[in-house]
């Protein structure tokens, strides 16, 4: 789904090309976009391709972890 994304095809198109409602491929981009910690196309295409570091950083350290608070900091 990511990479159909990447090309720039639509939802809908996602949504035909894979024989799933668009719904559901907004409900899955939306999960990869909170993950990587992005809130567009652009921004998850590009760190996607490593031109982009990650944009969340943990609010008790400022350190880049994953979405998660990691329980170290």
């Amino acid at each position: 789904m990511i990479t159909l994304m990447g090309t720039g095809m639509p939802n809908r198109s996602i949504a035909r090309h894979l024989h799933i409602s668009e719904r559901t491929v907004k409900s899955h981009l939306h999960s990869i976009f909170n993950k990587l910690g992005v809130t567009t196309r652009g921004e998850a295409a590009a760190q996607l391709n490593g031109n982009s570091p990650p944009r969340w950083l943990c609010p008790r350290c400022s350190a880049a972890h994953r979405r998660t608070i990691d329980r170290s900091c």
